[in-house]
């Protein structure tokens, strides 16, 4: 076995320096949260008190709890999950409190992270990773795999809007079933593969859902919705048959706020395709993140005709139990730091209760998933040098009147509509730079530049869009 993932360098851990805090350290910081930094100045008593709630066990409600003895049963694993990249991707395994005694072969979840994460933007065990590992039930019942989202491995992919990045659902599938092989059939159960992500990952999940839901248990999307890339879902059409079964046989349980719309909303695609269903509605109110908050929840149930359920549970936002957020006017988007670490939010519960028939069943001597992008990456390069050229002669021609007024959305007319249209944004945050406007020449420029610099670097979307947009 690897060395365990608190001594690895792949993603530093330092343990908090309060007297007596087991948990680790945020990165660039010495603490695990803002009480314990002020517990370890005891001049600044009085700031704590008005500016740092305490939960009762003395730390920020959502302090990170990370505890060190987990991370050091923890290990990395590394793969070559794409040929068409030098670098290998990392996956962090964190098995269950008593794997070292399973009686039987555990379950397994597959975790996705969102765009905050990729290319170490964040700290990849803070805001995501943390959460889930907060929940008791997750640590007891389940082996969870966790990619760590970078861009020179393959784990990403363009999604060929601009320059957003989504979860490569290829190269992730060819990673999480290589470390199956590795933790081998006296550890793994087959009848119980999971997924859960939020924001991108939860786009991620959907996707990956589409091409390998039939080896799937259950997912539980959150915070995310689907892209329906490629001609899973053409425009004008009901989705691809061969995707749509792979989804009807899977029970499903999305978690979204009702006004999110950062990285899709799968209300609208989900109550669609259960038009036909009838549905079973109920009101719930849930625990929050400060202590004695609450969240009200309305649930919607469809029985689909293969046998599994649909459920979408909505909470009402913005969300006012953070005192985070109440300065910016509630939580509109981050609903998982509620639900994967309460198990009052019942998503390890719902998991744990649907399994893989055995005819359907992903097995250990599969042939492996081999994926190799080259020629795709090739005519993304090409591609982009067409569209630097065209901006550079859009920025020599003179303007017009006409060139110089707004042009509708790519895609359609302003107006038309559709229940696919609910999961077209399925990258969180950021935008799509479109070509530059023939009188803004600087911005024909940084055009040219940002190919270059995605060439040598591979950065991510939002980098390169921002730095266009402040051109």
């Amino acid at each position: 076995m690897p060395a365990c993932a608190w001594d690895s360098p792949i993603v530093r851990c330092e343990p908090c320096k309060a007297p007596g805090c087991q948990y680790r350290a945020i990165r660039d910081s010495d603490y695990c949260c803002r009480c314990c930094q002020f517990a370890a100045c005891p001049d600044n008593a009085n700031e704590a008190a008005e500016t740092c709630p305490r939960a009762p066990d003395g730390h920020e409600p959502d302090c990170p709890r990370l505890e060190r003895s987990i991370l050091q049963r923890s290990w990395w694993e590394r793969f070559r999950c794409d040929q068409a990249y030098d670098e290998d991707a990392a996956c962090l395994v964190v098995p269950p409190d008593n794997f070292e005694n399973l009686a039987e072969p555990a379950a397994v979840l597959l975790f996705l992270t969102g765009n905050g994460h990729v290319d170490d933007r964040e700290d990849f065990l803070w805001g995501g990773v943390d959460c889930l590992l907060r929940n008791p039930e997750i640590r007891s019942n389940f082996f969870v795999v966790m990619p760590k989202p970078t861009s020179k491995c393959g784990l990403l992919r363009y999604t060929g809007d601009g320059w957003r990045k989504t979860w490569a659902e290829n190269a992730v599938w060819a990673l999480f079933t290589e470390v199956l092989r590795r933790l081998g059939p006296s550890r793994v159960d087959p009848a119980r593969l999971y997924a859960t992500g939020y924001s991108l990952g939860g786009a991620g999940v959907w996707h990956l859902a589409i091409l390998f839901g039939q080896y799937m248990a259950a997912i539980a999307p959150i915070s995310g919705g689907c892209g329906w890339p490629g001609d899973s879902w053409p425009r004008r059409s009901n989705p691809e048959p061969t995707k749509l079964a792979r989804l009807e046989a899977l029970a499903i349980r999305a978690y979204q706020i009702d006004v999110d719309e950062r990285a899709g909303n799968p209300a609208r695609d989900m109550a669609w395709l259960c038009w036909s269903v009838a549905e079973e509605n109920e009101e719930l109110c849930l625990r929050g993140v400060d202590p004695g908050t609450t969240v009200e929840v309305k649930t919607r149930r469809w029985q689909r005709p293969a046998g599994e359920a649909w459920e979408l549970w909505v909470a009402a936002g913005p969300l006012q139990d953070h005192s985070h957020w109440k300065r910016s006017g509630g939580d509109r988007h981050c609903l998982w730091t509620r639900v994967y670490p309460f198990p009052e939010w019942g998503m390890a519960g719902f998991l744990l209760r649907h399994s893989v028939p055995q005819a359907s069943q992903w097995h250990f001597d599969d042939p492996p998933l081999l994926v190799d992008t080259t020629e795709v990456r090739r005519q993304q390069e090409v591609s982009w040098a067409a569209a630097a050229e065209e901006a550079k002669a859009q920025a020599a021609a003179p303007a017009s009147g006409e060139d110089a007024q707004a042009s509708p959305p790519a895609g359609g007319t302003a107006g038309e509509e559709s229940a696919r249209g609910a999961g077209q944004d399925s990258c969180e945050g950021g935008y799509s730079p479109g070509p530059a406007v023939a009188h803004e020449p600087k911005k024909a420029r940084v055009a040219e530049e940002a190919l270059e610099t995605a060439k040598a670097h591979e950065f991510t979307a939002g980098a390169i869009a921002a730095e266009a947009e402040a051109a």
